[in-house]
């Protein structure tokens, strides 16, 4: 058995494999972390000021996980780690041939190097250069639901209000953030027919642009697509 963590802004015991967003590192599933602070970090995202965070604790049985299911293990930062990271950012089907997926995750420690890597400033070779040099914070994702029916087991969880832990987050480097911005509007204005100036409009007054531009939301950590998902979920919420 392994011990994980799940981090959000509703209570979770019954979790759902498909039932997340799409165009995630991992694709799409129920994420847990071996890192308590960093599942924490999630449910006490200043984005949930007005809703109770809470933290869970999980039993996996992996070893059940891997005799019975195709798995996917990634050992490092390395290649194959990348290559599939950045096809299911850009919406890839590929996490579909695992029934779970393990590796490490897009958090502010390699958030420059994946942000120059997909800006096209650093080839393939130095990216794997900077990402060999950092330790991953290990996330799982889930894909099956069987999986998480049979293997999964919740022994814990807990309210946390928001602002009842202290947080610290390093800030983004601002042309980093200017870039991925602009390619969200990009995509954003691909995704809903529209020209750049209104998806400029479009962007900047949405309640994803106010999250992304605090750091203790982690938001800038995630794949361009699935920011754009989430602007899109925010307008068809509102209509």
């Amino acid at each position: 058995m392994i011990t994980l963590f799940h981090g959000s802004s509703a209570e979770i015991r019954k979790p759902l494999a498909l039932a997340g967003r799409q165009n995630l590192d991992f694709g799409r599933g129920f994420y847990l972390t071996a890192d308590r602070a960093q599942a924490l970090s999630r449910a006490l995202r200043p984005m949930n000021a007005r809703k109770t965070g809470f933290l869970s604790k999980w039993e996996l049985d992996f070893d059940a996980v891997k005799s019975g299911w195709r798995v996917k293990v990634f050992e490092a930062y390395d290649e194959e780690w990348l290559d599939f990271v950045m096809a299911c950012r850009k919406g890839s089907s590929v996490w579909e041939r695992y029934g779970a997926v393990q590796g490490g995750t897009v958090d502010d420690s390699v958030f420059v190097t994946m942000e120059l890597y997909t800006a096209g400033l650093l080839d393939r070779d130095e990216a794997l250069s900077r990402l060999a040099g950092e330790k991953p914070s290990v996330q799982i994702c889930i894909h099956e639901q069987e999986i998480i029916e049979r293997c999964l087991h919740l022994t814990e969880t807990s309210a946390i209000s928001v602002g009842s832990e202290p947080q610290e987050s390093p800030v983004p480097n601002p042309t980093l953030l200017q870039m991925k911005y602009s390619r969200v509007v990009r995509l954003l204005a691909k995704a809903l027919q529209i020209g750049i100036p209104d998806a400029l409009d479009v962007f900047y007054r949405s309640e994803t642009y106010m999250n992304l531009s605090e750091p203790r939301n982690h938001l800038h950590n995630m794949g361009d697509l699935c920011l754009v998902d989430e602007i899109i979920l925010e307008l068809q919420r509102g209509q």
